[in-house]
């Protein structure tokens, strides 16, 4: 997806919706910030948050 922009814009919304990010931290919350805020906008909207 890094290779060609055109790729990485189809593929993000497949990426980011259907992947499952788990994040392994004493601290979560600032974690989570810290990967959302590295997201664009057109990615982070598809993004989906579960409690488990």
């Amino acid at each position: 997806m890094q290779v060609c922009g055109q790729i990485y814009v189809e593929a993000r919304e497949i990426f980011y919706s259907k992947s499952t990010f788990k994040f392994a931290s004493d601290f979560p919350i600032p974690t989570i910030l810290h990967f959302l805020k590295d997201k664009s906008p057109p990615s982070r909207a598809h993004i989906h948050f579960t409690r488990t």
